[in-house]
């Protein structure tokens, strides 16, 4: 098929055919390559990571990528992009959390092992920052909640129904 010598950009259909069936597959990672590489760099630089970092990030993402569609486990309609963006960022951030530096991006941040001081160094929009203070002031005044405590919402909810019953017969 001599459809790279017509047009320069291919859909994400004809990608994961080509990628399938093991032609053109040169020409599909250079293609691949020239669309996404700019995002991942920049992702990976604003998360403190360096051009180094964001080669390795994109060229294991990539690899991964085509290993999944050639095992039949991304179709014609998924959008590649996203995929190697995802892959990118997920690979990226378990790095960042091996080397104990990444607070801000996950969930998982607040638990008893959250170091705010980490924060302080990394390069946020003071909005961003404001925001995260004030929900790490919030969640650490927080408990969870056991049995004891849905018991007592249990409770307070058969008192709510209870009320809001009564409010219905008394209203005229």
């Amino acid at each position: 098929m001599s459809i790279f010598t017509t047009r320069s950009k291919l859909s994400n259909k004809e990608i994961v055919y080509f990628i399938s069936i093991n032609e053109h597959l040169k020409k599909c990672v250079k293609l691949l390559y020239k669309d996404n590489y700019s995002a991942i760099e920049a992702m990976i630089l604003q998360m403190q990571g360096e051009k180094r970092d964001a080669e390795d990030v994109f060229r294991y993402s990539l690899s991964k990528v085509i290993w999944l569609i050639q095992e039949k486990y991304i179709d014609d309609k998924a959008d590649i992009k996203t995929y190697i963006y995802t892959l990118s960022r997920c690979l990226w951030v378990s790095t960042l959390k091996k080397k104990n530096n990444y607070t801000y991006y996950t969930s998982d941040s607040y638990h008893k092992n959250y170091d705010p001081q980490l924060l302080e160094n990394l390069p946020f929009k003071e909005d961003d920052l404001f925001f995260h203070r004030q929900f790490s002031n919030a969640y650490s005044k927080c408990k969870p909640i056991t049995f004891e405590n849905l018991k007592s919402i249990d409770k307070l909810s058969r008192y709510w129904n209870t009320i809001s019953s009564n409010l219905s017969k008394l209203s005229v």
